[in-house]
């Protein structure tokens, strides 16, 4: 994901094959290399292919109990959704996205993305209120973090809520 993350798009498509023929070897594997081929589809615009691949993903990620993958399978379903325009659709999601997160105590800020995306769509859906809250679950997870691009997207959440309110 870090080659998806950073924009290398073929060199995550070579790690996502490279995962899926360790799948096939070891019976591991398999969910991370369906949650990379899935996040390259959303992000090459094949809507279809990624909303079936994260379909799949929820599904055989809840069965096993892997919450971890299902947190992400239900991030990106919602950043489809928000990329499509539908924020109402990106709601349930993202907050059980949110839900699994807080479960789990899962602390890394890369990993908290889905509750900015979840700011954005309750911004988008004429909640402000609960979106506030969102934003301020997410401040507290990530306050001890050193990293410098959380305020830009503070930043930015805080104007989504601020338009908003208008």
């Amino acid at each position: 994901t870090v080659e998806v993350h950073a924009g290398r798009w073929e060199a995550a498509a070579v790690h996502k094959r490279e995962l899926f023929d360790l799948a096939e070897q070891t019976a591991f594997l398999h969910l991370p290399a369906l949650r990379t081929e899935a996040h390259l589809a959303l992000l090459r615009g094949d809507v279809d292919r990624a909303r079936g691949m994260l379909g799949e993903l929820v599904v055989e990620a809840d069965a096993k109990g892997e919450s971890l993958n299902l947190r992400s399978a239900l991030h990106l379903q919602g950043l489809l959704e928000l990329s499509l325009g539908d924020p109402t659709a990106a709601l349930a999601p993202l907050r059980n996205a949110r839900l699994i997160a807080e479960r789990i105590a899962l602390g890394e800020p890369g990993m908290l993305l889905s509750y900015l995306d979840e700011v954005e769509a309750r911004a988008a859906t004429d909640d402000p209120e609960s979106a506030a809250m969102v934003l301020e679950a997410f401040q507290q997870r990530t306050a001890r973090s050193l990293a410098p691009w959380i305020e830009p997207l503070v930043d930015r959440a805080r104007g989504l809520l601020l338009a908003a309110e208008r």
